[in-house]
């Protein structure tokens, strides 16, 4: 399988998933991080499979500005870029669509971990190419932020089941959950694809 790590952080997921001969796609908007992740990779021998890129994922290509969250190790948030924010080169960034990312498949079956806080509906709706063309057979899902939204919620659970793509818990994939119940749903889940 691929990779493809929106929001890699530093690259807890990358790192193993390279660690073990996968093909990676790292996508981050904090320059800092994927120069962590960079460094990381280099000194463990796994740059080979594995691209990195210095990004946002959104549902329009737009200038943005990065935010961090008070008190959140990694947790950023984006704003669109109106030239009025006071933020450094480091924290401005062009936010690119799923579909941008389709040239960079290696036409694998494809697990993407989407970790973006609270950007992952906006992520989604960019992705119908993506969804359609390749074959992405898992989804591990940040849900903290869709448990209380209840239109983001909605939105995911359309686009998800729309490919087929059925929401479990992230420790036990045995476990379906409920649509009905989802905000109750764990922190993280994972979609899996129906084959």
């Amino acid at each position: 399988m691929q990779l493809f790590d929106i929001g890699c952080n530093v690259g807890v997921y990358t790192i193993l998933a390279a660690k073990v001969g996968h093909s990676v796609v790292a996508v981050d908007p904090m320059k800092k991080n994927l120069m962590l992740l960079s460094r990381s990779l280099r000194i463990g021998g796994l740059t080979e499979n594995t691209t990195l890129l210095w990004n946002p994922v959104a549902d329009i290509v737009v200038n943005i500005t990065l935010h961090e969250y008070v008190g959140n190790v990694g947790g950023t948030y984006v704003k669109p870029d109106d030239g009025k924010e006071n933020v450094d080169d480091m924290h401005r960034a062009l936010a690119v669509t799923l579909d941008h990312l389709i040239p960079l498949s290696s036409k694998m079956p494809i697990f993407m971990k989407l970790d973006i806080e609270t950007y992952e509906w906006n992520a989604l709706k960019s992705g119908e190419e993506f969804f359609n063309k390749l074959d992405v057979r898992y989804v591990l899902l940040e849900w903290n932020a869709h448990r209380t939204n209840v239109e983001s919620a909605n939105n995911i659970i359309s686009f998800m089941s729309r490919h087929s793509m059925q929401p479990h818990m992230s420790d036990n994939p045995d476990s379906m959950l409920q649509y009905t119940k989802n905000a109750s749903w764990p922190g993280d889940i994972v979609w899996i694809k129906k084959m």
